[in-house]
């Protein structure tokens, strides 16, 4: 089977994918990985065949709003800024994309490119797999991550509440760039307004989610399309060295704090 996987975001973002693709090309399957230009030598350096789209995921994330944004720790706004970054380049990732998926048989994405994946696999009638790093199917057994973790419990009808409601706000958030780029790209008409996957594509296949199930196990009321599979990690390197500005942190020894005492 030929399939692409769409990863977008960060080196978090990216590399539990370039597992699953190399676990794929295990099992006999020829996997190409789609991520922007940054990525190309990591994705390379393990054998898998890559797909650049256009665009610097690091150099953005480096950048000062990015680490102004990062500092805060706030889950909201780090996903808030994900998804703005994300719809300022739809246009250009939908024309990139697009021609790497023709005679492509499966496409796979997580939550960063899921409406991307979306109008891609409708334009050229792909099944599609979801395959998440954080929990998104709504649940009454807790909260949507993005709901703040001070907050009370408020109760499983509240839980399964707040993972709908942002779906739709991430959904509305991106519906004029997304419907852009929809019809000029792909020639797609806009997309729905409370539900982005068209009837063309099956609602009841798999999606995988790619973290440990002792972390955080299935809810019980997930139904069986929900598969916790454990994290994506990559096997280590043999040749692997630290990065020189790593080095010198580690051998400038301990942090001293404001009393010249060890930290």
């Amino acid at each position: 089977m030929r399939i692409a996987i769409i990863a977008l975001g960060s080196r978090g973002d990216v590399q539990p994918y370039i597992a699953l693709g190399l676990g794929l090309q295990k099992a006999g399957h020829s996997v190409r990985l789609i991520a922007t230009q940054d990525f190309e030598t990591q994705v390379k350096s393990h054998g898998l065949e890559f797909w650049p789209i256009r665009g610097n995921s690091q150099e953005n994330i480096e950048g000062k709003e990015w680490r102004e944004v990062s500092e805060k720790g706030n889950l909201v706004v780090i996903v808030s800024q994900l998804i703005k970054h994300a719809l300022h380049s739809a246009m250009e990732w939908m024309d990139d994309a697009r021609i790497a998926c023709e005679g492509i048989d499966l496409l796979i994405t997580g939550s960063v490119g899921l409406s991307i994946a979306i109008s891609l696999a409708e334009k050229y009638h792909l099944p599609l797999l979801q395959a998440h790093l954080i929990p998104i199917t709504p649940t009454k057994t807790f909260p949507s991550i993005l709901v703040p973790q001070t907050l009370p419990n408020l109760g499983g009808t509240f839980n399964r509440i707040s993972h709908q409601l942002n779906q739709q706000i991430m959904l509305q958030a991106s519906r004029p760039m997304l419907n852009q780029a929809r019809q000029k790209v792909l020639g797609l008409p806009r997309a729905s307004l409370f539900d982005p996957t068209p009837d063309c594509l099956s609602k009841n296949f798999p999606t995988l989610y790619g973290f440990s199930p002792s972390v955080i196990p299935a809810p019980t009321d997930w139904s069986d399309e929900n598969h916790v599979t454990g994290y994506w990690f990559l096997d280590a390197v043999d040749d692997w060295t630290p990065p020189s500005t790593l080095l010198k942190f580690l051998q400038a020894g301990p942090r001293q704090s404001t009393l010249g005492l060890a930290a």
